[in-house]
């Protein structure tokens, strides 16, 4: 087991998620909850074009579309996410973060780097980078062309 990769990776997925989860779980969040919330916050941040739609996200994320529908649609209801009508396309609504989402992104922030520090705690930086780097190399290779 030690050595299966697709096992460790499932495995510290898990325990990063449930050591998010702790934290997040204080807001009425989880970390799937999270990731739409971050998504739309670099959107935001780097001044991006990209689609804000539900399916456009959903695809981007990897998450199963009905899945998505339903964290919107949670997310709506506890008032972190807004639905506005398309500016390019009136028959659909993009996704943007709400005022209240937008006042606690910081703590979002800080509060993911926390757990993401915690499981490099005994790398180096160079170490830690090197990482990052193979597993966005393990994502591309197995994602579909």
């Amino acid at each position: 087991m030690e050595r299966s990769l697709a096992l460790l990776l499932h495995y510290s997925d898990k325990l990063f998620k449930n050591n998010v989860n702790e934290e997040l779980a204080k807001l009425k969040l989880n970390s799937a909850d999270l990731a739409v919330i971050m998504d739309l916050y670099f959107l935001k941040k780097i001044g991006s074009e990209d689609s804000r739609t539900e399916t456009i996200m959903a695809d981007r994320l990897l998450i199963d579309r009905k899945k998505f529908k339903i964290i919107i649609s949670n997310l709506i209801q506890k008032e972190w996410v807004v639905k506005i009508p398309s500016q390019i396309d009136r028959r659909s609504e993009e996704l943007f973060l709400s005022s209240k989402a937008e006042s606690l992104i910081e703590y979002l922030a800080q509060m993911y780097v926390y757990t993401e520090d915690r499981a490099f705690k005994n790398f180096t930086n160079e170490e830690r980078q090197e990482f990052i780097n193979y597993l966005i190399r393990l994502v591309k290779n197995l994602q579909k062309d």
